[in-house]
């Protein structure tokens, strides 16, 4: 669902008045504004990120469990995001105690696409810390939530106009599950066969060029495509580490893909670290099949 949401500024005011409901499980943002609002409902001490952002607002339907991915049109665009629940009628006075703490948020701000995950368990994700996602969070029918997603890396007069993002949410619309469940079976982690790193590095081997050329081959026959990369590892040494390869790995791949010619806001990338095993981690075997790395298509 295309989606012309007007962000903060001085004739663009996009704050906690002027919120966008959103009433559909994809909402695709194509102008992400610029400035600050009029009203800053963040206090200032509190490190809450609003200077290029957008105000969302949506109702809970049903029980669940909320997750969603929010993906960046160009690669090169780093959003944050802040999530928190509305009690009653004092939301504005919420936010402008020094003791607010949203429900989540996520300031890790760098390439590649940030959201809820039921994999990761920090409710909140600080300024350089890895991964980008932060824990999925239960909700209950009737709540009111505020989303704010913030263009981290900031946009000023003469350069180019931000493409915006994509949110994608899961669990979520009740009358359209079945839906979900079609998009979500199309566009399942499609592992990469052969794609060899040097050993504990983000160097690509020669083995892999057979495979990467055949994606590569694959979009530039079909010009709209979009995909994401995802890095993993197996569980063998630090936690951190493991991530940081990982999402390293990934971006090689998009390097390489780059490098034959595809657009870099065609492709986004992360790491999963060694979260999600395909595989038993107590055999060589099974830490091989881990070691992996996959392509998840966005857009078609």
């Amino acid at each position: 669902i295309g989606t012309k949401l007007f962000g903060q500024g001085q004739e663009m005011q996009g704050d906690f008045e002027t919120a966008v409901e959103i009433q559909d499980s994809i909402v695709k943002i194509t102008n992400v504004g610029k400035g600050s609002g009029n009203h800053l409902d963040f206090d200032s001490s509190l490190r809450f990120y609003e200077h290029h952002s957008n105000w969302f607002k949506f109702y809970i339907r049903k029980d669940t469990v909320l997750t969603f991915d929010i993906i960046p049109e160009n690669i090169n665009e780093w959003y944050d995001f802040t999530l928190f629940r509305c009690e009653g009628k004092n939301c504005r006075d919420k936010l402008k105690s020094r003791h607010f703490e949203p429900d989540r948020k996520s300031f890790f701000a760098t390439n590649g696409a940030v959201g809820l995950t039921r994999h990761l368990n920090l409710k909140n994700i600080p300024n350089g810390k890895r991964p980008g996602y932060a824990q999925a969070l239960p909700v209950r029918a009737g709540e009111l939530y505020y989303l704010i997603i913030n263009l981290r890396n900031g946009w000023q007069e003469g350069q180019t106009t931000p493409k915006g993002y994509t949110i994608y949410f899961y669990n979520y619309w009740p009358e359209r599950l079945a839906y979900l469940k079609a998009e979500k079976a199309a566009s399942q982690p499609i592992v990469l066969a052969n794609i060899l790193f040097k050993n504990n590095t983000t160097e690509l081997l020669p083995e892999s060029n057979q495979s990467l050329n055949k994606l590569a081959k694959q979009l530039q026959e079909n010009k709209t495509m979009m995909i994401e990369i995802i890095g993993h590892t197996d569980n063998k040494g630090e936690d951190a580490k493991n991530q940081q390869l990982s999402e390293g790995r990934a971006r090689s791949v998009v390097g390489y893909l780059v490098s034959k010619g595809i657009a870099k806001n065609r492709l986004t990338f992360k790491g999963s670290g060694s979260i999600k095993p395909i595989a038993t981690n107590d055999t060589e075997e099974g830490r091989m099949k881990n070691r992996r790395v996959e392509f998840r298509v966005i857009r078609k």
